[in-house]
Parts: structure tokens; sequence; C-alpha cells
């Protein structure tokens, strides 16, 4: 993993964004006020992941004046939340991803997380491709023969068959599958708000620092040992 090879071996968080640039002071306020969609938070998170990041940390959230904007932040935290036993696990390494289509175009990397905990599954494909892909393949799914997989937040389903499971993928899309719903979080749409645009009206409780931290291995255990 990338992220594991910069560290040489040690656990590597990734930093975040939650803020929008011209919210950090006059020398940024040239640039677009602009903030990462839902959309966009939920796979900088999960392509870490992918990466080898054992921690994911989101930093400016003092600055951000949308309420919108920080309970789209809090549905990301919180699904990583309810998903922390899988992320926390060892990846099942025998479970690879590739593009079926024609050899100019799998150059193109799509990203797998493959991890169990007790009899339950969970795989999380990245497309990190500006372009649709049309026969996402995740083989190596060994013994899971007529398994079914959900997609979490989603309306898929599919059935491993031949060890493996055959995926369409938008552009720059995140697909999260688990062998049960009950892996879904209830504040997965920002309080039950859109995923992408919240209700201005709530109001969301300010952070006494810039930082919103959330830990794929839990909110007090780091690689099996207290913080």
């Amino acid at each position: 993993m990338r992220y594991a090879e910069a560290g040489k071996g040690k656990p590597v968080w990734m930093i975040l964004q939650a803020f929008s640039w011209p919210e950090l002071g006059e020398q940024y306020i040239d640039r677009p006020n602009a903030y990462p969609s839902f959309n966009e938070s939920r796979y900088m998170a999960y392509i870490a992941i992918s990466s080898g990041a054992r921690g994911i940390i989101y930093w400016g959230g003092t600055y951000a004046k949308s309420n919108d904007f920080l309970q789209s932040i809090f549905a990301v935290t919180s699904e990583l939340s309810f998903l922390q036993p899988f992320l926390s696990a060892v990846n099942e390494d025998q479970v690879k991803v590739n593009i079926s289509i024609d050899p100019v175009e799998k150059s193109y990397p799509v990203s797998c997380i493959a991890r169990r905990f007790g009899r339950d599954w969970m795989i999380a494909v990245i497309n990190e491709t500006d372009t649709y892909q049309m026969g996402v393949v995740v083989n190596g799914l060994k013994h899971l023969n007529g398994f079914k997989f959900k997609e979490l937040y989603g309306d898929q389903e599919v059935t491993v068959s031949n060890e493996e499971i055959i995926l369409r993928m938008k552009p720059r899309e995140v697909k999260v599958f688990a062998t049960s719903e009950n892996w879904e979080t209830a504040r997965n749409k920002g309080e039950g708000l859109p995923w992408q645009l919240a209700n201005p009206s709530i109001n969301c409780r300010k952070l006494k620092s810039g930082i919103v931290v959330t830990s794929i291995l839990g909110n007090s255990v780091f690689q099996g040992r207290k913080c």
C-alpha cells in the first residue's frame, strides 16, 4: 500500500478537508468558496483506507460555516464508525479486483477493500477513474459461492458465483457491500437529510477545535492498544 510504504511500517493517518478555503483567511479569498460534497468526502476516506491509511482525521471544522457540510462529514464518520470491526481487521489479500475490458484501459485503477468480522464480510470497491467501468470483477471470494452481498446505502444486491462478483461503477464511485444490512448507520444521511443537501435550519453542534477525528480502529483503540 502506498501510505504503508511511505510510513516505512508505521501507522499512517490521513488528514482530510473539513472546510472551504476562503474560510481560512484573506490569503485564500481568491479561491472558490466550495466544500467537498458528501460523495467526495466519502470517496476520499475510502481511497485513503484502501491505500493503507490506518486512521482518518478531518481538519477545519471550526472554520466551516455551513451546517449542511458538517452534517455530511458527520454522516461519513458515522458510516466508518459502524464499519470499525471490519476496518480494524486484517485485509483478505486473496480478494482481488480487475477490470474486464480491453487491455488499453486496464491501467485504470480500481481499488478493493475486503475484510471479515465473525461470519460477516464487507467489500468496498472504489473506482479511481473519471470514466464509467462496466465490468469491475471482484474475485478470490473462496468458499463464498451463493453468498449474497447487499450494497450499504444502496439498492444493489449481488450473489457470489464462481468465487467472484461483477459490478458496474460510475466515475469516482464508491460501493460498499456487506453480507448483512446491520452494518448501516441511521445517521448515513446527516440526521436523515439528503446526502448532499441538508436543511439550513438544522442546528449543528460547533466543534471546540479545528479537528474532527474518526479512527477506523474505534474511539480508543489503535492497532489493538489504547491510545
